[in-house]
């Protein structure tokens, strides 16, 4: 899967943690809209599992959730 995200480089204009289907992730955009969703599943305080989701159908359906620091 990282490989997956090392697809993209130069190409993101923001990174922002996110609620990904109500859990912590972040969403990765250009300008004008998102293109890449890391999904993070977290067990006891450790990034256990990361799911990269860049297809734009499986896009439309993640419920999302912009984080404010």
């Amino acid at each position: 899967m990282a490989k997956q995200a090392l697809v993209w480089p130069g190409r993101a204009r923001v990174a922002q943690a996110a609620l990904v289907n109500g859990a912590v992730g972040v969403i990765v955009a250009r300008v004008v809209d998102c293109f890449l969703v890391l999904a993070l599943t977290v067990s006891r305080g450790k990034i256990v599992e990361i799911d990269v989701v860049t297809d734009p159908g499986r896009l439309r359906q993640v419920d999302l959730a912009v984080l404010n620091g």
